[in-house]
């Protein structure tokens, strides 16, 4: 049996475990404060790994090599996590990891340590990496590349966690050549650019099955637009727009140069929307945290947001507690909502419609959906 640990943002694990149940039909059980873990027979860990890589809403994944229960806080507790590395001359990790990603077993190359370490201890996290890397180093073939010699260009053969907390001492290897979160399709950035796996799960709070058009009204760089473009897969229409014209041509260029999809591109405000009455059905979005986002408020030169919403809407946005109870326009009912940790801040996702829901807001995608428990109106 094969355990591997996915990392997500603190109050995102519910959607973490729903985009499993809903592409691997298995279930992903939190084990922590962003973790959880999913088990594979060995004969299906090949086909179980190569799926999480593809995970949306995930940070990263791993597989789980060895884990111990909690060690002292000492320096000479130390000597406990390097059993773990000590144990693993004859481990097949690397290989099984290298042969599922790439197709070979040559572990040669760079290998760096990542260490999480929580708690009251004597010890550091770069005291973990260094300790843990010198062992692995000889032991894998590839030299060791300490985080205290700062970020390098070179990208490691093989990336190792080690996880020191109070219910466990972990070491696990990462999956991909990459963390998950980390998106291919970046040509252009801007500030405040999205985290991509949030941009995923609130694409997948909206409901997209029957939406035709999707909006997002404050594109940026384009996270939210490309994600829910992905996720829909040609169906239906993504629309990104922004007041800024710098925006909507980063958007652009991500879209069809990185992610390799169609986003339409629209450089407007919120207030003057060229859009049809009533032809928007879904909207997914971050606005600005800095200043109060006007809603219902209109202008000649277009139609106000209300006026382009279809009838049946829903509206997902990225926002500040205290600006929650300010955002609602006419006719928006908050359905749902879920906090999240990001960059220091916590920000809320919240789930609006029409009207109350009479079904619980799901996560979904395709023609496929559940329920997940813990949001609430």
């Amino acid at each position: 049996m094969k355990r591997f640990v996915l990392r997500s943002l603190a109050g995102l694990e519910p959607v973490v475990a729903a985009e499993v149940l809903l592409r691997l039909d298995r279930v992903a059980e939190q084990i922590g404060p962003r973790e959880l873990v999913v088990d594979a027979p060995d004969d299906e860990a090949a086909a179980v790994a190569r799926d999480l890589g593809r995970l949306s809403t995930a940070d990263d994944a791993f597989l789980e090599v060895v884990s111990a229960g909690p060690v002292g806080g000492k320096m000479a507790d130390l000597d406990e996590i390097a059993d773990l590395a000590r144990g693993l001359r004859s481990d097949p990790s690397a290989e099984l990891v290298l042969g599922w990603r790439q197709g070979t077993t040559n572990a040669s190359g760079v290998l760096d340590v990542t260490a999480s370490v929580l708690g009251p201890q004597r010890y550091s996290r770069f005291d973990v990496e260094d300790l843990i890397g010198s062992i692995l180093s000889p032991a894998c073939g590839a030299v060791y590349r300490s985080r205290t010699e700062g970020a390098s260009g070179t990208t490691p053969t093989l990336s190792y966690r080690v996880t020191v907390d109070k219910r466990r001492t972990a070491l696990l290897l990462r999956l991909a050549a990459q963390p998950l979160h980390r998106r291919p399709y970046w040509r252009e950035s801007r500030p405040g650019a999205l985290h991509p796996p949030l941009a995923a799960a609130m694409a997948m709070l909206a409901g997209l099955g029957t939406a035709e058009v999707v909006l997002d009204p404050f594109c940026g760089s384009g996270t939210v637009a490309i994600e829910t473009a992905l996720l829909m897969q040609g169906r239906g229409t993504v629309v990104a727009s922004d007041i800024d014209a710098k925006a909507a041509q980063a958007t652009r260029r991500n879209a069809i140069e990185g992610a390799q999809v169609c986003v339409r591109t629209v450089c407007c405000d919120i207030g003057a929307l060229p859009f049809r009455r009533g032809s928007i059905d879904r909207v997914i979005s971050n606005p600005p945290w800095d200043h109060q986002v006007f809603w219902s408020r209109s202008r000649p030169s277009g139609g106000s947001f209300d006026d382009v919403l279809a009838e049946e809407f829903r509206i997902v946005l990225l926002e500040l507690e205290e600006q929650t109870a300010k955002a609602l326009g006419a006719g928006w009912h908050p359905l749902a909502s879920l906090q999240v940790s990001l960059r220091g801040q916590h920000p809320v996702v919240t789930v609006y419609g029409p009207a109350p829901a009479p079904t619980p807001v799901t996560v979904s995608i395709g023609e496929k959906s559940v329920r997940v428990k813990i949001f609430s109106p």
